[in-house]
């Protein structure tokens, strides 16, 4: 039974923690604070950031990519949801970047290239990979949790935001209606 609770006990947290909010009244103001928070990045200008693509070496702009949709994911390879939602984000890259769909990975990995070059290398990321840091994260709404990701459309204009990990199916139909 201790080895079950120590292999799941993330899945126990969160179920505890639903059932304490559902019975004490708490879980829909919850969300509703949760909904807020993701939707107040919505019809703002992204930042125009200038990181350095960590393959290529060369300075990125989000401006450079005006003209594309592009998902700005706020991420790290020692993310366990991270991890989960990396093959769909792969995916949907090479599926889409044809018909104009751009994908900027911020890695908030403290050790750098060394643990993000492997990652990308092993999961076949071939999209822009970069190094955040704390201007960036402040820019975007002091990020609280990882993966974090905004939805830019074609005018730079952050059209969804989303916190956790998110199905490839949401992503999916977000990214189709601003394509």
């Amino acid at each position: 039974m201790l080895e079950y609770i120590k292999k799941n006990y993330y899945n126990i947290f969160l179920v505890t923690l639903i059932l304490f909010l559902l019975f004490t009244g708490k879980f829909n103001l919850l969300f509703s604070k949760i909904n807020a928070y993701m939707g107040e990045d919505q019809g703002k200008t992204a930042y125009n950031f200038q990181l350095k693509d960590i393959k290529s070496n060369k300075i990125i702009n989000l401006s450079d990519l005006k003209g594309k949709v592009v998902l700005v994911e706020f991420w790290a390879t020692w993310c366990p949801p991270c991890k989960l939602e990396t093959p769909s984000i792969v995916t949907l890259y090479n599926t889409y970047k044809q018909k104009g769909f751009e994908v900027v990975a911020i890695s908030m990995d403290q050790q750098g290239k060394d643990v993000v070059i492997p990652y990308m290398n092993e999961e076949k990321i071939e999209y822009i990979v970069a190094l955040g840091n704390k201007h960036v994260v402040e820019k975007y709404g002091n990020i609280i949790s990882i993966p974090t990701a905004f939805l830019v459309d074609r005018n730079g204009i952050i059209s969804k935001k989303y916190v956790g990990i998110t199905l490839k199916s949401t992503f999916e139909s977000d990214i189709k209606s601003l394509l």
